[in-house]
């Protein structure tokens, strides 16, 4: 059996149904935390938007010319992704601005993991002009942007 860059999509998908399941328990949980709720409820959408981004980059390069990647390499991206989905877990915040700084930490975790598996998949020079290469590029400039805006939310 072969792996592609469609099959990290795929993984990437699971992690983001995982983050959104997490932010649906943190908001259950929340009876008296009014500020918390609602901003929890702001990211279960913005999760939801996110796995849309993933399933429509899908949908466009289901019909590429897509190359298969080296199955030790894919092995090792798909532990690294296995990993990075079993460190999510729902943890109990005492305010909003505990539950910005978790998000931001795991959002930049996240666009470590995408630049970690771009460079594995470099294995000589013109596999940094693939088009599997520029799928990841989009994926980290996404991640990248995401992650400005938290910032820029959590400072006000």
């Amino acid at each position: 059996m072969s792996y592609n860059v469609l099959d990290i999509i795929d993984r990437s998908i699971d992690i983001c149904n995982k983050i959104l399941n997490n932010y649906r328990k943190i908001n259950d949980k929340q009876v008296t935390n009014n500020s918390l709720k609602i901003v929890t409820k702001v990211f279960i959408s913005r999760e939801t938007e996110r796995i849309k981004f993933y399933e429509d980059l899908k949908n466009r390069i289901e019909k590429e010319n897509i190359s298969d990647i080296d199955f030790f390499i894919y092995d090792k991206i798909s532990s690294l992704m296995a990993e990075f989905n079993s460190n999510l877990i729902a943890k109990e915040h005492k305010n909003v601005k505990d539950f910005m700084t978790c998000v931001i930490s795991m959002n930049k975790d996240c666009r470590a993991l995408f630049i970690d598996i771009r460079g594995r998949m470099i294995q000589k020079k013109e596999d940094g002009e693939s088009f599997e290469y520029k799928i990841l590029t989009d994926i980290i400039r996404m991640e990248e942007k995401y992650i400005l805006e938290l910032e820029m939310l959590s400072s006000e």
